[in-house]
């Protein structure tokens, strides 16, 4: 295994402290809303678990969109004056469930579109230089060609 960098190590404690600092906060203020915290990134922490050390593509794509949606439902439960019991609200488990999809989704159809449009861009470049060859030939006689070609 190789060794982490320090600053590896460093922004990690950072994280720690911020998430620890967080749910200090969100549990003073309400339990209930730190529990649906905790139950919506069930889905990423076990995506984390999974995958490998330092390949957690899916658990960061899965990660980042329930977080960005799980801050604006529990900050708008907390501020407006009525009391919204998130672990109940279909709603709010609607959005979470979308998130952790999209993030799915993006995990699984951006590398396979990448090696789509990269397998597009050889093929036409191969026609390409195919055509370039064939125009070589015709300018300058067969005799250019140093191996057969189909």
């Amino acid at each position: 295994m190789k060794a982490r960098r320090a600053t590896a190590d460093s922004s990690g404690a950072l994280l720690a402290l911020v998430t620890i600092g967080f749910a200090t906060i969100l549990g003073i203020y309400s339990l209930h809303h730190l529990y649906f915290v905790v139950l919506a990134l069930l889905p990423a922490g076990g995506a984390a678990l999974i995958e490998p050390r330092g390949q957690r593509t899916a658990a960061i794509a899965i990660a980042s969109l329930t977080g960005g949606t799980v801050v604006p439902l529990v900050l708008g439960a907390m501020t407006t004056g009525v009391r919204v019991d998130l672990l109940t609200s279909g709603g709010a488990w609607a959005y979470v469930g979308a998130a952790i999809l999209g993030g799915v989704a993006i995990f699984l159809l951006l590398p396979a579109g990448a090696a789509l449009r990269e397998d597009r861009r050889a093929k036409r470049r191969i026609q390409e230089l195919r055509f370039r060859q064939k125009k070589i030939e015709e300018e300058w006689g067969p005799e250019v060609r140093t191996t057969v070609a189909h």
